[in-house]
């Protein structure tokens, strides 16, 4: 991994979140940010529970999506399943170390959207929230392209990714689209996203100018909504 990657796991930031995001999103090479596209595999073996072939999988995916929460997600989980603890250590401190950067980077309104690397990034945040998305476009607002996430209980986050600019340039909608689908027909399984979710708590509430919160516990799909409600402003954050 380049040094601005190992820097962010090492010392979990804003600061070096986004600077680890510049490299991640250099790698795709102007590709767009649909990795939904390349998880395809990876998430149907999971339904499957094939969850040694999952690891597998997801070790040829980490060079190309290194800070894809979605991804570690996925590879904790198997290994717990496959009774690997320190396989499931590491995906899980790294999932949390993701959806903690992405939280720290702003509010996921549009004035302050969360800054994603990847299109899988904004149904993870949802789902630590507490929410279930259930419509997801790309919209322009003040010059920036967003990705617009909207959830069960109404309310919506919004996302900025480098690359959705460089995608409608050239008009790549087709593509962008596509993966938008497939990227809401997934689900993520809820007693493991609460096992994740509940985790992410403080490892960069200290360097935040103000304490961020998360629901914890919340489900990814949208569940135990009366206990997420009032934390339905709360920020993911990263956790020790």
């Amino acid at each position: 991994m380049p040094n601005a990657i190992e820097q962010f796991f090492r010392r979990p930031s804003k600061r070096t979140y986004l600077a680890a995001r510049r490299v991640a999103v250099a790698r795709l090479g102007g590709s767009p940010p649909v990795d939904v596209f390349d998880f395809q595999a990876l998430e149907v073996l999971f339904q499957l529970r094939r969850f040694d072939q999952v690891l597998e999988q997801a070790e040829e995916l980490v060079d190309r999506y290194p800070l894809s929460p979605r991804l570690y997600f996925l590879a904790g989980v198997a290994a717990e399943e496959v009774g690997d603890p320190t396989r499931m250590g590491f995906y899980r401190s790294r999932a949390q170390c993701c959806i903690g950067g992405i939280g720290a980077t702003g509010t996921g309104d549009r004035k302050s959207p969360f800054q994603s690397t990847y299109l899988t990034d904004a149904r993870m945040i949802a789902a630590v929230m507490g929410r279930e998305a259930v419509r997801q476009r790309v919209i322009d607002f003040r010059g920036s392209t967003l990705d617009e996430l909207e959830c069960d209980d109404g309310s919506k986050l919004y996302f900025h990714l480098l690359q959705l600019d460089a995608v409608i340039a050239r008009e790549d909608s087709t593509a962008m689209d596509a993966a938008i689908g497939q990227n809401l027909a997934k689900r993520t399984p809820t007693r493991a996203a609460s096992r994740v979710a509940g985790r992410a708590t403080r490892r960069t509430a200290t360097r935040q100018p103000a304490p961020n919160t998360l629901a914890s516990g919340g489900s990814a799909n949208g569940r135990r909504r009366s206990k997420s409600r009032s934390a339905s402003k709360g920020k993911p954050v990263i956790n020790n």
